[in-house]
């Protein structure tokens, strides 16, 4: 009995990350102006794309690829590569995100990188 109960907890956890994952797909933007350091001052898209996979684009361009790990209240972003990635001992980052009438709301956790944590929380994003 304690097995079906433990299978059947587990499922729900299963399903309830998938569905968090599934429910960020897409692309969402903002747009940072007035920053005192001009390369922020940009329109930012974040893609939460299949396999755990994100980019960031800068003004259209890409300048992040990395994998993310989502849960139904937190998002861990890691493993980057590209001219904006975090790397070393700030590679990975952690946020709580809320998602409403298709705005998503970033507030870090606990990330060194503070690039990534000007962009990911400066505004909310739209799903585009």
């Amino acid at each position: 009995m304690r097995k079906i109960i433990a299978l059947t907890i587990l499922a729900f956890v299963i399903t309830g990350a998938a569905a968090a994952g599934s429910t960020l797909s897409g692309n969402y933007k903002t747009k940072i102006k007035g920053n005192k350091i001009s390369a922020f001052n940009a329109t930012w898209v974040l893609n939460f794309k299949a396999g755990n996979a994100y980019t960031i684009a800068r003004d259209g361009v890409i300048v992040v690829r990395g994998k993310d790990t989502i849960n139904a209240k937190r998002i861990k972003f890691g493993q980057e590569k590209g001219s904006y990635a975090c790397l070393g001992k700030l590679a990975s980052g952690t946020y709580s995100w809320t998602l409403k009438s298709g705005k998503l709301t970033l507030k870090r956790v606990s990330d060194g990188c503070p690039g990534r944590t000007m962009v990911l929380t400066s505004n909310s994003f739209t799903k585009t």
